[in-house]
């Protein structure tokens, strides 16, 4: 027995029109209607920007934490000798300090890009193979 699931679909004309901040909020508080919207035109920049800008922002700020925690962790070892904990404490400060640190900045939104569109594929591979169009 194969059952199929058939998604109506709903001309573009019997949507209301929405806002980038109005699907924002809709999301949360309206989200069958947001959802029917971006069902007939989706929209994905605007969520990739703020997703990219979190990251960014949260990664320049968690930076100082992380190079923190790092070297008390190789302060700590007891498994490193005192040369080897003054090698791996100077490519810290090297790495944090120089183009790396840029680099790995500005390779955040290159990584979410590819991360989001390998996770459309799939949902898009999935979605297409249990619903069929009238």
């Amino acid at each position: 027995m194969n059952e199929e699931v058939v998604v109506p679909q709903e001309s573009p004309e019997e949507v209301q029109e929405m806002g980038a901040v109005a699907r924002i909020f809709g999301i949360y508080f309206s989200p069958r209607k947001t959802f029917e919207y971006l069902r007939t035109k989706p929209k994905w920049l605007l969520p990739f920007i703020i997703i990219c800008l979190v990251a960014l922002l949260s990664n320049y700020l968690a930076k100082d934490i992380a190079i923190q925690e790092q070297k008390e962790r190789v302060q700590m070892s007891e498994r490193l000798t005192e040369e080897q904990k003054d090698q791996y404490l100077e490519r810290i400060e090297a790495s944090a300090s120089g183009w790396q640190s840029y680099i790995q900045l500005l390779a955040t939104p290159v990584v979410i890009f590819i991360i989001l569109a390998m996770v459309a594929l799939f949902a898009l591979a999935h979605g297409s193979s249990k619903v069929s169009s009238p």
